[in-house]
């Protein structure tokens, strides 16, 4: 899995998101997924197919729960050959 999180650098930490806060969240979340059978373990998958798009999307989810908008990108291999990418499209026309 790999997540990319962009945002104002905190002056304090010299960071966007707090990496042992990042790791910690991550973990949390893979953990959930971990040597399970998601379609019938996680409630998520119960109710939507446990594909490599759909774990990306429920990643996305739960890490966007913990950091907010610092979040904007979440991706997970399934190979050396083959990724799975989720990430939402910000309409900067919102704003006016």
């Amino acid at each position: 899995m790999q997540v990319r999180v962009s945002g104002e650098i905190d002056s304090e930490t010299g960071m966007v998101v707090n990496l042992e806060e990042l790791d910690r969240l991550s973990g949390r979340v893979l953990e959930g997924l971990d040597h399970k059978r998601l379609d019938v373990e996680v409630p998520y998958f119960t109710e939507n197919q446990p594909t490599g798009e759909n774990i990306a999307k429920y990643i996305w989810g739960r890490l966007k729960e913990g950091i907010g908008e610092s979040l904007v990108h979440v991706s997970v291999g399934e190979t050396k050959n083959s990724y799975f990418e989720y990430f939402e499209e910000v309409s900067y026309l919102d704003e006016y």
